[in-house]
């Protein structure tokens, strides 16, 4: 008698045997009406992302990170050049963007918010597309591509590069695995090849042990050898010629890189993130989360190991994977950033180890799944919550300027115009306004102007110009004092080993040129925001710019701010 045929034995697959998340669901997978109904739903996320960071992104200011992205912005709007007229460690993946967006938009907050739903809602299609072609369902990769969103842009509403580094990060990871299963799609060269350009210019501390290791595993492979070479390559040149139409050498960026990366390794640093969130009670959900993402791969190894398959490059898969839990614990030891952010990474690499695995080791891949179907919705919750809580807001110098208070919507200046804010920025806003418009400003276009950390998102507020060759923050400016005598306020509770330089120049060395540069400038006026303790916020600025301001300037306090007018004569 004949028996009926085992489908698996054939290498079929059955409706049954696949993974919740892949097995095909009647009308709603299926068809015109499958693609219907993603389309749909597609547009409705969509449509919530722009909706989500141009709302929330209006309630709340972050003051020193927001002051460091609309610095950057206004000075790239006024025509001067990253690393070149001016001083920052930051990737260019976040300075330009910053600065296209005041370019084609107007110099406001808002087209900073634009900027960043512009960028969400393009990786999230970049990923459900990606997710899709890799096995997932259509309304699986969509939820997932959510929770990416969900997990690092959403929570903060504006542009920020950990989030930004993060989501490229991801998208990479995916990429990378898609290679390896469908070495010759046009597609899924494509998306690689975009990828890996935009890691190239992203956070060096996420994207270069990430491209060292994964480039290293996509060339060991046979299959993917002679495209991710020719990729490699190609992109390598996009980015050295995009940094040479702006006037950056890639000496010159790798130098500004290097210029914080002695604070990033200290062990304190090391060992007060990676055990410590931005938000302790977002941590106690997150981290768990992550820990369970980190032990996927070694859990799917151990449960392989068992039957001795090697029907799938296993060598890439075990490289990548490691790859990802490293990377991963990088960021959360450097990146002082809600832990949820460098999750993405991990959520992304477990679910495409999954689909690696195929019908030889379907309990296995089911597990993973589940797995991760757990934690992106836990993440995904967690994240929308905290991003209308403004917790992200509320960890940048807490009690600063996002307060537990009634908001006032602002009309002035045009450049917050819109934004919900606390009575503390509120007020320094109009303590800003009042002492310029005490010196004559903006008809007194002579007047030279330096805005302190905190408040210099009022150069853009207050249409004054940036004096080139400066910092936007100074924290690991070199100086020959050594802090004593000298006034500083503590009112933030900055840890020594960040607030410190870590090189003090030797006797008869000239001073740092950004240093330098401030005390040729001979400002007329210097404005600080005050500490708790009512001290001028100085604690990030070198020792002989300090002793500069208490020796040439005398200081007038009002509500929120110093400001420090130069000494005639000197």
């Amino acid at each position: 008698m004949t028996q009926p045929m085992d489908p698996t034995a054939a290498g079929i697959e059955t409706p049954m045997q696949l993974p919740m998340p892949i097995r095909p669901a009647g009308w709603i997978t299926r068809g015109k009406r499958g693609v219907l109904m993603a389309t749909l739903v597609w547009a409705f996320l969509s449509a919530f992302i722009v909706w989500w960071h141009l709302h929330f992104g209006m309630i709340q200011y972050g003051g020193l990170d927001g002051g460091l992205l609309v610095n950057i912005a206004w000075q790239e709007y006024l025509g001067a050049e990253p690393y070149r007229d001016f001083f920052t460690p930051i990737d260019p993946l976040f300075v330009f963007p910053a600065g296209w967006a005041f370019e084609l938009l107007g110099p406001t907050w808002h087209s900073l918010l634009v900027l960043i739903a512009f960028f969400s809602v393009a990786t999230f299609t970049w990923a459900w597309l990606l997710l899709r072609k890799a096995g997932l369902n259509s309304i699986y990769s969509l939820a997932l591509s959510f929770a990416i969103q969900a997990m690092t842009t959403m929570p903060f509403s504006w542009w920020w590069y950990n989030q930004v580094t993060s989501v490229v990060a991801a998208i990479f990871i995916g990429s990378s695995f898609l290679l390896l299963m469908q070495p010759r799609d046009p597609w899924a060269r494509l998306s690689f090849w975009m990828a890996l350009f935009l890691l190239g210019l992203a956070k060096s501390n996420v994207a270069g042990p990430m491209l060292i290791v994964f480039l290293g595993a996509l060339l060991w492979e046979k299959t993917t050898r002679k495209f991710t070479l020719a990729a490699t390559l190609t992109a390598g040149l996009a980015a050295v010629a995009f940094l040479g139409f702006h006037g950056i050498s890639v000496p010159l960026l790798v130098n500004s890189y290097l210029i914080l990366s002695d604070r990033l390794w200290t062990p304190q640093m090391w060992m007060g993130n990676f055990v410590a969130d931005i938000n302790p009670w977002v941590n106690k959900i997150s981290f768990p989360c992550i820990a369970l993402l980190l032990a996927a791969p070694l859990f799917m190894f151990l449960q392989m190991a068992k039957t001795r398959t090697e029907a799938i490059p296993l060598r890439a898969i075990f490289v990548l994977s490691f790859m990802t839990t490293l990377s991963s614990m990088i960021g959360l030891a450097v990146n002082r950033d809600l832990k949820m952010t460098d999750a993405a990474r991990c959520l992304v690499a477990a679910e495409m180890m999954a689909l690696f695995l195929q019908k030889t080791h379907a309990p296995i891949r089911l597990n993973i799944m589940r797995l991760v179907t757990v934690v992106a919705i836990v993440l995904t919750f967690t994240g929308l919550t905290i991003g209308a809580l403004r917790v992200r807001v509320f960890s940048i110098g807490p009690g600063r300027y996002a307060e537990h208070t009634p908001l006032k919507t602002l009309s002035q200046p045009a450049f917050f115009q819109g934004m919900q804010v606390g009575p503390t920025f509120d007020e320094t806003i109009e303590d800003i306004a009042t002492v310029l418009a005490g010196e004559g400003w903006p008809g007194n276009r002579h007047l030279k102007i330096f805005m302190g950390p905190r408040i210099d998102c009022c150069y853009a507020a207050f249409d004054v110009p940036v004096e080139p060759g400066l910092a936007v923050f100074w924290e690991k400016i070199p100086s020959t004092h050594h802090g004593e005598n000298i006034p500083d306020g503590d009112g933030e509770g900055i840890p020594e080993y960040q607030r410190r330089p870590s090189r003090w120049i030797q006797d008869g060395e000239p001073l740092d040129p950004r240093v330098q540069r401030f005390i040729d400038a001979k400002f007329d006026l210097c404005l600080f925001c005050l500490n708790f303790d009512g001290i001028p916020n100085l604690t990030l600025m070198p020792p002989d710019l300090r002793a500069e301001l208490y020796a040439h300037y005398h200081v007038d306090y009002h509500r929120h701010i110093a400001v420090f007018r130069r000494i005639a004569g000197n």
